[in-house]
């Protein structure tokens, strides 16, 4: 039995992003692996690198699929093959230490936890999520899910897969209900996993509408799951009121009301599922009200007195169909500050002089 398999989906990743990442993943230190890749249909060459690879290295293994159905499909077709004792996952465009598994694995056997979380890093800044928290309670492991590996055990026992019925956020449901199963979360300090965000990432985007739903559709995933298991309150009110607080995210990355109004819909729907309506209102109360009475403008304009629904629209056409992110790194050299500057207060909202003030600061390279 392998100690880890590691799976990595990929679609036209004929880039130097897919060898890096293949590269950090045969050459790790921890030697009795399986790499599990799983090709998505793609048009380009990506099969062809990986068969390459698969040909150089009896521990690399392909499953190329027969039609295109997404991350999610991929993943679980691997996890249906893999015989490693933990399982980690790594995207096609990103990387890891070369003693990343090692490392993490080692952490695994002399602490007996099931999962075990390393340090990521984004566009070379290191991100230590949390460490000290997760380890005191493993429900704060809420992000950053595939800079970990993953007890097979659980997995399979408890038949968790990726939902592939949605098309985004499929491991976050993973990720929770690894951790409901979990009997701890490890954390690691010196181990790293590379996260690279291309300029043309889809997590760099602005949302179109589906993929709006699909988030809404996960959270409410993460309620009715939390809802079906028995768990301590104060758990549950963690997962729950996280789960709220992904609201402005889901808001910054659309641009337009009608949009808005549709995630504000569901957010009323999942809090009508909370077993816990007393616990959140002291959470939540500028909120609350307009929930409980299912007030659909109320709740909006109370979302936008708060700060929570940022005005994307002025955003998006100033810069066209570029995000923030992609003009910081287009430019190179220039971060990009955004201001809110609150002239005076209506009824409803505050009213600003501009709703974004770009800032430019050059950096002497």
């Amino acid at each position: 039995m392998p100690k880890v398999s590691i799976i990595t989906p990929f679609f036209n990743n004929e880039s130097p992003y897919f060898r890096k990442c293949l590269d950090s993943l045969v050459n790790q230190t921890l030697r009795d692996i399986e790499i599990i890749l799983v090709d998505d249909c793609s048009t380009d060459a990506s099969l062809e690198i990986a068969r390459e690879y698969e040909r150089h290295d009896p521990r690399v293994r392909v499953i190329a699929m027969t039609e295109n159905c997404g991350a999610a499909s991929a993943r679980n077709a691997a996890l249906a093959i893999a015989a490693g004792e933990f399982l980690g996952f790594v995207d096609s465009d990103d990387y890891v230490d070369l003693d990343f598994f090692e490392k993490l694995y080692n952490a695994a056997i002399e602490s007996g936890a099931d999962i075990v979380k390393s340090a990521i890093v984004i566009n070379d800044q290191k991100k230590i999520y949390l460490h000290k928290w997760i380890e005191e309670n493993k429900y704060i492991f809420y992000a950053q899910w595939q800079a970990a590996i993953y007890s097979h055990k659980i997995v399979m026992e408890n038949n968790i897969s990726f939902p592939a019925d949605i098309p985004t956020g499929q491991d976050l449901i993973f990720q929770l209900k690894c951790v409901y199963y979990a009997n701890r979360v490890k954390t690691i300090d010196d181990a790293h996993y590379y996260w690279v965000r291309r300029p043309d990432s889809l997590d760099s985007e602005f949302s179109p509408r589906y993929k709006t739903i699909s988030q809404l559709k996960v959270r409410e995933m993460f309620v009715d799951f939390i809802n079906s298991n028995k768990m301590p309150r104060k758990d549950y009110m963690h997962i729950f009121n996280r789960v709220f607080h992904d609201i402005k995210w889901i808001f910054n990355k659309t641009t337009s009301a009608d949009a808005h109004k549709i995630i504000c819909a569901e957010y009323i729907k999942i809090y009508a599922k909370c077993k816990y309506k007393s616990d959140f209102a002291r959470e939540h109360h500028a909120l609350y009200p307009y929930l409980a009475c299912e007030d659909l403008d109320g709740f909006y304009k109370a979302c936008k007195r708060m700060g929570l629904v940022a005005n994307n629209e002025f955003n998006f056409k100033l810069f066209g169909k570029i995000s923030l992110w992609r003009v910081k790194r287009a430019a190179g050299a220039v971060n990009i500050y955004v201001l809110y500057v609150p002239l005076f207060r209506t009824r409803d909202n505050w009213l600003y002089v501009f709703k974004f003030i770009p800032l430019f600061k050059f950096i002497r390279r």
